[in-house]
């Protein structure tokens, strides 16, 4: 069993020498077991490699339409079959950045130009064009839904932002929002209308309706917090809400104007939002693994059936997601590179009538990586340790063994871990992405405490962490202004506990040459270390029969696993303690004066925070060249 699959999150070590965690009977019949998810997400790429991102996303059966981003004025609206790959591009000039398009049957509605601006509704199957609103002013914004169509334009001369309404088949047009409030999204479905609205800019914004046939405005969703972002299908409202902000993040929440029943769509921890609905699917984009391999995904909520399942969990972003009936599209940035305005390209899932046993997995990651501490930037600027911080920087690779870098969006919570001398390891930092404009990717911990080092008796031993579950290997980096092997003073056992612990202290106590040669000479060392309760000299109890195992570095080279413990007891007086032996270790290479070992533990099951031994003729700290990557992340085939 490799021991970097139980527990890595305590320690992924390896070497680098330098400067510088009862019930009642079971039934005689057991019961299913729930699905985690009603459907099977089967996804697929729709617009990849292209040079701007897909935005204003709408879709109706096998159409999408969109509008390429450029971050400022448009110049092509876009219609794409997803079956086919036909595509229709009608170029032109109109405002980037809000809902510039809607797609209702076979009709696409787009806005052009900045002010004076139009409307124009245009039919996929025979290309016909018309215009359907032309205004003085500025529209920025354009629904439509069962044969209305609404919009929103900013009145110049008065300084203020309208909404009104079109009955396509009547060609009646309706005054729905007029007066000086401050006025956002509006979305539209037959003869209801929704929005947001506040006093004015900057004010707590709600949510209202109007309804063609009556004529008034009311109140959807009004309370003492910011509501926003509303869509609609048929007479469910759906928005992102403000009232647990402080604990959760934005939520998302629905209400049925038939019924008046308020339903908490998701209320998970962290932001949910960018909200859209077809029929009983509510689907958004969710940051509660933001932190964590995924990035932001896209979920779904079953309004019916009262389930909540993942679209999507690739590595990356994933936003803005529309829907139609089985059909799930979103934009996506899981191939882009870590800089700012990366282009996002679109993708897509069918979800299939199927439930899925387990939840729905991350995928993109790699299957394993290293992780490489690179280098020491000393705050004094000058090199050695003559300085009280310094920033460290790690590259992270895949596969194992090779120098090529990690996928741009792969951004695994990566932890900083320091053993001073001969004391057992403490995670010090943790961060959970790259930094941006950095080539190549690199992972920074920044303003790292190293007074400890300033003393020429002391070293101390750095190496990356990461989740517990990820095959990670890291290397180990020796600070010190003297950094040369001195056998450390062993740890004495001064009692031993009765329970199995969840964390423990793996302490080297001592390596043996064979036949006591000296360092120049040897070839294997047998080697013997303790378990202890966390921060003491308590040790394990005597029964437990945990796997043991050492890791073994050289020089600049990732951690490997050498051999299990063999558990030993010892009997003083009344105490009895076990001690785990590793024999017959391979030490050849220390022969040489320019190699140096790093050994540490890992014990199974447990958070193990180890001792770092170094073996070498001559440890004295040297400064590693820093690796080239082979390629960049959005490089590497």
């Amino acid at each position: 069993m490799d021991a970097r699959k139980t527990r890595t999150h305590t320690a992924l070590s390896l070497v680098l020498a330098v400067a510088v965690l009862v019930g009642g009977l079971l039934p005689a019949v057991a019961l299913a077991a729930e699905p985690a998810s009603p459907y099977t997400p089967e996804e697929f790429a729709v617009i990849t490699g292209g040079a701007t991102t897909p935005g204003s996303i709408d879709i109706y059966g096998d159409w999408v339409a969109y509008q390429p981003y450029d971050f400022g004025g448009g110049k092509a609206y876009r219609v794409r079959n997803v079956r086919s790959g036909a595509e229709i591009t009608f170029e032109g000039t109109y405002f980037s950045g809000q809902r510039s398009l809607a797609l209702w049957e076979d009709t696409v509605a787009w806005i052009i130009g900045y002010g004076p601006s139009q409307v124009e509704l245009y039919n996929v199957n025979t290309g016909d064009r018309r215009t359907v609103v032309d205004s003085e002013n500025q529209i920025t914004v354009v629904d439509l839904r069962a044969g209305t169509l609404v919009w929103m334009e900013y009145v110049t001369a008065a300084s203020r932002i309208e909404i009104r309404a079109l009955d396509l088949e009547s060609d009646q047009v309706h005054e729905v929002a007029v007066g000086p409030e401050y006025k956002l999204n509006p979305r539209v479905w037959g003869d209801l209308v929704v929005w947001e609205q506040a006093q004015e800019a900057g004010q707590q914004r709600d949510i209202y309706g109007y309804r063609l046939s009556e004529g008034e405005v009311f109140p959807v969703s009004a309370n003492p917090w910011v509501e926003y972002n509303p869509v609609l299908y048929e007479e469910t409202v759906v928005w992102v809400d403000t009232r647990a902000t402080a604990t959760s993040g934005t939520d998302i929440y629905a209400l049925n104007l038939d019924t008046g029943e308020e339903t908490a769509v998701c209320t998970e921890a962290a932001d949910q939002d960018s909200p859209a609905i077809w029929g009983d699917l509510v689907v958004w984009a969710d940051g509660r693994n933001l932190d964590g391999l995924s990035g932001v995904d896209i979920y779904a909520y079953d309004l019916k059936r009262q389930v909540e399942f993942a679209v999507t969990r690739h590595i990356g972003l994933q936003r803005e997601p529309a829907v139609f009936e089985d059909l799930v599209l979103w934009q996506d940035w899981r191939h882009a590179p870590q800089v700012k305005y990366a282009t996002g390209e679109m993708y897509g899932a069918r979800l299939l009538d199927k439930p899925l046993a387990e939840p729905l997995a991350v995928t993109g990651a790699p299957e394993a990586f290293d992780g490489l501490i690179e280098v020491v930037w000393p705050h004094s600027g000058q090199p050695g340790t003559d300085t009280d911080m310094v920033n460290i920087g790690a590259y992270l690779f895949t596969p194992p063994g090779t120098k090529r870098a990690v996928p741009c969006r792969f951004d695994p919570p990566l932890e900083l871990w320091v053993a001073e001398n001969n004391r057992p390891a403490e995670m010090v930092a943790r961060i959970t992405q790259r930094s941006y404009n950095w080539s190549p990717s690199t992972w920074h911990f920044n303003d790292v405490d190293t007074r400890w080092a300033r003393n020429p008796n002391n070293q101390l031993y750095f190496f990356l962490g990461t989740e517990e579950g990820l095959d990670f290997r890291s290397n180990v980096w020796a600070h010190a202004a003297d950094a040369r092997t001195f056998r450390p003073q062993q740890t004495p056992v001064r009692s031993a506990q009765g329970q199995v612990p969840t964390e423990v202290d793996a302490v080297i106590q001592i390596v043996w040459p064979h036949g006591n040669l000296p360092v120049v000479e040897a070839t294997k060392v047998n080697i013997s270390a303790n378990l202890f309760a966390p921060g003491t000299d308590i040790s394990v109890p005597a029964s437990w029969e945990p796997e043991v195992m050492l890791y073994r570095s050289l020089n600049n080279g990732v951690s490997e696993a050498v051999t299990t413990g063999v558990k030993r007891l010892v009997t003083e007086g009344s105490l009895v303690y076990p001690v785990w032996d590793f024999n017959d270790v391979d030490v050849s290479e220390a022969r040489d004066p320019q190699n140096k070992y790093y050994f540490r533990l890992e014990v199974d099951g447990v958070v193990t925070h180890s001792t770092v031994w170094s073996h070498g003729a001559d440890a004295r700290t040297y400064f590693p060249e820093v690796d080239v990557p082979e390629c960049q992340c959005d490089q590497c085939p």
